[in-house]
């Protein structure tokens, strides 16, 4: 997972979120009971690994509130002002990964 596909796959959930509203707006199907996030990687490429350090300098003029991508390690993300949980499930080389439901 890099900062790119985070940030992106964030806004893909959001998207997600919105349109199972949507249809189940039009459909008349009851509230849901619950919604879970998964997200399935290989790597973890974000920036608390890299072996670079100047790609963790902050922007001048620009103060951060907290660490960046600090999401990804928490249980829940807030997305459309919920928390929402999120599970991720790494992949082994060969393409496979496990969770439980």
């Amino acid at each position: 997972m890099s900062e790119k596909s985070w940030d992106k796959a964030k806004l893909q959930f959001e998207g997600g979120i919105l349109h199972a509203h949507m249809l189940r707006g039009l459909l008349d199907i009851p509230c849901f009971s619950k919604i879970c996030l998964y997200t399935v990687y290989r790597e973890d490429k974000l920036l608390r690994h890299t072996a670079d350090p100047s790609l963790l300098r902050q922007p001048v003029g620009k103060r951060l509130t907290s660490q960046p991508y600090k999401d990804w390690e928490e249980p829940f993300i807030p997305i459309l002002n919920e928390n929402v949980p999120h599970h991720r499930i790494q992949l082994n080389a060969s393409g496979q990964g496990e969770h439980t439901l």
